[in-house]
């Protein structure tokens, strides 16, 4: 009998041994499986989240627009400028206020005794009280203005058109021409002068002789345009020597 219950208890032992080498796995492992298995899955949500991002991105991405090209006909390229100057689809444009002078000068310089046409379309898009529009010529350097420089003034204001010159001092050429309330209601309309071998400046408003003006001081130098408290656009500049 009692060798029977020692084989009972042998086989007891057996029965334990062999449970704890094929049971669950232990606490370590069972962390060790779920770490795993969490990991597992982050990458996978990872992965779709990205996935997704990526979508939406492409789906919503600002579509850029090319910018509207200039326009700009000019036989002039202006190199210094005092003012906001845009070339746009409607020309070279300044973006001006009614109290201050604004210009553009460019590297187109004409000697003493050359004979030249200088003209250029002109909308006036907001005239102001003080507005005035100008083709300059003869300045002294492509630089600034009050270096010195001629100008063919078209004045609002006055309701006049003139040859100045500005710089270290003022000068005024030929006799005031004063327009028709007619002519100063017209928002576009065309400048033209032109200068003789010897200093005689005939210049014209929309094709018509306004006057003939003599500028004996005149020594040639840079060509440009300009604004006095108005915002306008200079289109078809054209410079043409005889």
């Amino acid at each position: 009998m009692k060798k029977v219950w020692c084989l009972f208890a042998a086989s007891l032992l057996a029965v334990a041994l062999l449970s704890g080498c094929s049971g669950s796995p232990s606490e370590e492992e069972s962390g060790g499986g779920a770490a795993a298995s969490q990991k597992q899955t982050t990458t996978t949500s990872a992965a779709s989240t990205t996935a997704a991002t990526t979508t939406t991105q492409e789906e919503t991405a600002p579509t850029t627009e090319a910018t509207e090209p200039s326009a700009l006909n000019s036989d002039l390229t202006f190199v210094n400028s005092i003012g906001a100057w845009l070339e746009t689809a409607d020309g070279y444009q300044i973006l001006a206020d009614d109290t201050k002078a604004f210009w553009s000068l460019s590297d187109t310089s004409i000697g003493a005794g050359q004979a030249f046409t200088y003209e250029a379309d002109v909308t006036v898009n907001d005239p102001l009280e003080n507005a005035q529009v100008v083709l300059y010529f003869g300045a002294a350097s492509d630089e600034h203005v009050k270096n010195g420089a001629y100008e063919l003034r078209l004045g609002f204001k006055d309701n006049l058109m003139r040859i100045f010159y500005t710089g270290p001092e003022t000068r005024r050429y030929g006799e005031v021409v004063n327009f028709t309330d007619e002519q100063m209601s017209e928002s576009s309309f065309h400048i033209k002068m032109e200068m003789s071998a010897d200093n005689q400046v005939t210049y014209y408003w929309n094709d018509e002789q306004i006057a003939v003006v003599s500028v004996d001081d005149y020594a040639g130098g840079y060509l440009g345009v300009g604004s006095y408290g108005t915002n306008a656009t200079f289109q078809n500049i054209s410079v043409t020597q005889q």
